[in-house]
């Protein structure tokens, strides 16, 4: 799906048993319910699109998310719930250094690393 022009929209239709989804290169401005619920997805590339945050997701097997060169400012602490979530690659985006945007707690520390299971978070 990717590089289709695809805006936020339903996705209904996606196969519940979906693994890897590509969404690159399209104009998503935020995440489907449908997508943040597929509870089989394991990785997840989102890149280049219109996001301005990362919530909606509660997919307890999702290893990595790309979602890379996007809008987005802040991490959503409800990332913290994603227990297998190994890699956040949020390289080009406008992340300031508050875990949850400015009203949000304390700043990314390893404290942000000890309560995940993040071991690779790219903000550059």
């Amino acid at each position: 799906m990717v590089g289709n022009r695809l805006v936020t929209e339903s996705f209904e239709d996606l196969p519940p048993n979906l693994e890897e989804l590509d969404l690159s290169i399209n104009s998503i401005a935020f995440v489907q319910t449908q997508i943040g619920n597929l509870q089989k997805l394991r990785f997840l590339s989102i890149s280049q699109n219109a996001l301005e945050d990362l919530t909606g997701f509660n997919n307890e097997n999702l290893v990595e998310i790309n979602a890379d060169y996007n809008r987005i400012q802040s991490i959503d602490v409800g990332l913290v719930k994603l227990q297998k979530l190994k890699t956040l690659s949020l390289k080009g985006n406008q992340i300031n250094s508050s875990l949850g945007g400015e009203d949000g707690p304390p700043s990314i520390t390893e404290e942000f690393f000890l309560t995940t299971s993040i071991r690779f978070l790219d903000l550059s």
